[in-house]
């Protein structure tokens, strides 16, 4: 029996978005919150959010918030330096063109719903 099915250690990226793209059109239950959509999971259009912050401008995000509750001057958001861009393009980039745009399309909702811009498939090769 292949590791994959006790650990997923040897699922390759390709694999896995194969099985998100499958398991979200399919009747097997909700996909795992790590995977689940944001808009099924935190219920923007139920929920009166104070603040919604975005984890590329998570460092503006934390001083504004630091600074809303008065403390700016005791706590720090810690600095650091993200990666997501670089291995967002090494691992998009080896995608077929085709699963990019359907895992794009499960997702889209999330992207417009947070204001992201769409992605594009040339950005990534």
């Amino acid at each position: 029996m292949p590791d994959s099915l006790h650990k997923g250690n040897d699922v390759t990226f390709e694999e896995f978005v194969k099985y998100l793209i499958h398991h979200n059109y399919s009747d097997d239950g909700p996909l795992d919150r790590h995977w689940q959509h944001y808009h099924r999971l935190c219920h923007p259009c139920h929920i009166q959010y104070d603040f919604i912050g975005k984890y590329e401008t998570l460092i503006e995000d934390a001083t504004l918030i630091l600074a809303s509750i008065h403390a700016d001057n005791d706590v720090q958001f810690p600095d650091r330096k993200s990666t997501a861009q670089a291995l967002s393009k090494q691992y998009y980039g080896k995608l077929p063109k085709d699963l990019f745009e359907n895992l794009f399309k499960m997702y889209r909702i999330d992207y417009e719903f947070f204001g992201f811009p769409s992605p594009n498939f040339k950005d990534y090769i």
